[in-house]
């Protein structure tokens, strides 16, 4: 995915902040997908571990899954009038997810069944679905400047249990992908990984 650029007009520095790891994070997954064939994009290296590719499209699957969500909030705060820069305010266990989810892997967190990775065909596709599924969250993420991240609030598509304010639910996305990045990067390390 090329450099995106940091729109001039953001207010609110949280966004500023979210733009530029998100940005940061898609030019580690080009760099560490740059060179490989489909062989070493798809090779497991052990039954029950993802590969590069599956870290990937599950990525892509969980930024589908949170857009209509995201954009609902937005929609609704809109028009409620929830608007302007609010004081950061994460829950404590929601403090928690996102130390447990944080890269280096603390313990294996069970991904729900609608949020695993397709079968996957070749590394031209997920890498492209990818680019799109994250250019989207990007778009996202500057549509929600002018909303107060903390006041607003929505329902995570993975359980109706959990429920998120804006900023929260970006804070989870990134740090899930750092997670799948570290994870990607621990499959390109492992021993028998196909050479390129």
């Amino acid at each position: 995915m090329p450099a995106a650029v940091m729109p001039a007009e953001i207010e609110n520095p949280e966004i500023t902040q979210d733009l530029a790891e998100l940005d940061a994070v898609l030019t580690e997954f080009d760099e560490l997908v740059a060179g490989l064939e489909d062989e070493g994009f798809c090779w497991r290296p052990e039954p029950g571990r993802w590969s590069i590719g599956e870290c990937m499209d599950h990525l892509s699957v969980t930024a589908a899954l949170y857009e209509p969500v995201l954009e609902e909030c937005m929609r609704e705060g809109r028009a409620a009038g929830r608007t302007g820069i609010g004081k950061p305010r994460r829950g404590i266990l929601n403090r928690l997810f996102l130390w447990l989810m944080a890269p280096p892997v603390r313990g294996k967190v069970k991904a729900p069944g609608s949020f695993l990775p397709a079968a996957i065909a070749s590394k031209q596709e997920v890498c492209s679905r990818f680019s799109d599924r994250h250019g989207r969250l990007r778009r996202s993420m500057i549509e929600a400047d002018g909303l107060d991240l903390w006041r607003n609030r929505l329902v995570s598509p993975a359980s109706n249990l959990i429920r998120l304010s804006l900023g929260e639910a970006f804070a989870l996305l990134l740090t899930h992908m750092r997670r799948h990045l570290w994870q990607a990067r621990q499959v390109r390390q492992a021993p028998g990984f196909p050479a390129s």
